[in-house]
């Protein structure tokens, strides 16, 4: 039986998993994951848009078939006896014949609309506002927040709701202009120019997005 160690409970360590027991029927599968549960952060601008409930984006992994998880945060990586590991700050060595890293990037910014709490936290704060303005001033930006934007205005078409592209990369901006024109069909606008704040505004800084430690310093290659 072939062990893999999946570091990581995000879309891209759940959808590796799940191809993983699907198609592999000797493979023991380890997930190391400091939560208890899955949040299917893509789906929070359906949820925004009421289509579905926040809570049904939460999916725990003690309902999942085939799999062992191990709570805990992954703080490093080695080798022993020939096979990959990975160890927490106080958890041992666990090792697998492989290890698949699927940490995510670390996030920083105002609105942690990547969380179940953030998320709601951000919902209220939307519902409570006259206008919603989505600043992006970095460098990573987050995706998702054009569709964030798009779903705000689509429940509640009379608030003004505008993304303010002050400084992204040419990567980030190239993404971005075929979803420009259907924001602007959509009554959201789209400018280079920050925002000034008005009484009854939401500002939503768009958060950065860095590299996890864990993955940081690896050398990617074809």
């Amino acid at each position: 039986m072939v062990r893999v160690v999946v570091v990581g409970g995000g879309i891209a360590g759940v959808y590796f998993i799940s191809r993983l027991v699907e198609l592999v029927n000797n493979a023991e599968v380890v997930l190391v994951e400091p939560e208890d549960y899955h949040f299917f952060v893509v789906g929070v601008p359906m949820a925004f848009g009421g289509l579905v409930k926040f809570g049904d984006l939460l999916f725990p992994f003690a309902a999942a078939k085939k799999v062992r998880h191990l709570k805990f945060a992954a703080k490093a990586l080695s080798l022993e006896r020939g096979k990959p590991c990975v160890r927490g700050q106080t958890h041992s060595a666990v090792c697998g014949d492989y290890l698949i890293l699927a940490p995510g990037g670390l996030k920083l910014g105002s609105a942690a609309y990547w969380t179940p709490s953030g998320a709601l936290d951000l919902y209220a704060k939307v519902t409570a506002a006259k206008t919603v303005r989505f600043i992006v001033n970095v460098f990573n930006p987050a995706i998702g927040s054009q569709e964030l934007a798009y779903a705000v205005k689509t429940r509640f078409p009379e608030k003004g709701v505008s993304i303010h592209l002050v400084y992204v990369s040419p990567d980030y901006d190239f993404l971005l202009k075929p979803w420009i024109s259907k924001a602007q069909e959509a009554g959201i606008a789209v400018t280079r120019d920050p925002p000034e704040w008005r009484e009854g505004e939401f500002h939503v800084s768009v958060p950065e997005v860095r590299p996890h430690p864990l993955a940081a310093d690896l050398e990617v290659r074809p």
